[in-house]
Order: structure tokens, then sequence, then C-alpha cells
């Protein structure tokens, strides 16, 4: 079986980061959203510079294709576009997500009529399921600013928790490492 410190140290020092930066989320939500637009853009111009990149290796080896310099540029720029814009981008992220939470609560409707209709299951969870990523969706594109406020807080408060529950956990395996040892 495991050693007591061969679990101990990786797990409460990873669950106490979770649980730092949880908060730090939790209690900065906006500048959690900006750092995080401003990481998603750079990506996004390093993607379409890695893109012109291969066009330019392929060219020199005579096999480039035009798609990868075309696709290249256009993401190249949209990520120029999205650095110098980030409230836009902030702005921009609760809405893509309001949009596809509305998608995800309809594409949901036929499902639950047919499993309603086939085995007379509880409606509940069937309207609960189909109703809340809907609503939630027209909230966020609604309002985009403080629903991403929301979401970035609810995400900060998901981390703290699972920090806490990892060093809950950690003290009840060691627990039952001690009392498999006779300690």
């Amino acid at each position: 079986m495991f050693k007591n410190y061969e679990l101990w140290t990786p797990r409460i020092s990873g669950g106490i980061i979770y649980i730092l930066a949880g908060l730090i989320i939790m209690l900065y939500p906006a500048m959690t959203a900006f750092l995080f637009a401003n990481v998603v853009s750079v990506l996004i111009l390093i993607y379409g510079v890695s893109g012109i990149m291969k066009w330019v290796r392929s060219r020199k080896e005579g096999e480039a294709y035009g798609r990868d310099l075309v696709s290249g540029i256009i993401i190249a720029l949209a990520g120029l576009v999205m650095i110098f814009n980030i409230p836009w981008v902030v702005a921009f992220l609760p809405v893509v997500t309001g949009g596809l939470l509305i998608a995800d609560g309809a594409v949901k409707i036929p499902s639950a009529v047919a499993v309603y209709k086939e085995h007379k299951a509880s409606l509940l969870p069937l309207i609960l399921a189909i109703a809340l990523p809907i609503i939630l969706g027209i909230v966020l594109i609604a309002y985009p600013i403080a629903g991403i406020a929301a979401m970035v807080a609810c995400f900060g408060a998901f981390m703290t928790a699972v920090g806490v529950m990892d060093i809950i956990s950690i003290m009840m395996i060691n627990r039952v490492i001690r009392k498999e040892a006779g300690v």
C-alpha cells in the first residue's frame, strides 16, 4: 500500500493551490476574465503565425497550399484585433456561451419528449434539463458583463471547493493508511 508521505505533499500542495487560485478568481473576476481574454488572444495570434510559418516551410519544399497562408493570415489578424480589443472579447465570451446554452437546451427537447412518451418519466428533471440552460443562456446574452463576472466567480468557487475536497480526501486516505499500518 502507499506510504503516508507519497500522497500527502503533492495532493495537499495541489489542494492549497486550487484554494488560493479559486479565492483569487472569486475576489477578482474582472481581472481574471481580462487575463483569460489576453491569453486566448495571444494564443490565437500564435496559432495564426504558425499557420503562416507552415506555409513558408511547405513552400520551400514545393508543397505549399494557399489555404494555409490565407487561414494563417486571417487567424493572426483575428488574434491582433482581439489583443487590441480585450474588453470586446470579454463581452463577447458570455454571448457565445449564452448562445451555446440556448442551443443545448433546445436540442434536448426532442429527446425529453421521446423519453416522457416512451417511459412516462417524471417531467421535472426533463423540464429542468431544458429550461435551465435556456434561461441561463438568455441571461448571459442579456447581461454579458455581469454574466462573465458571475461565470468567473462561479469557476473560482468550484476551484476552491475542489481544493478543499482534495485536502479532505487526502486526510481520509491517510487515516485509512494509518489504520492499515496500525499507527
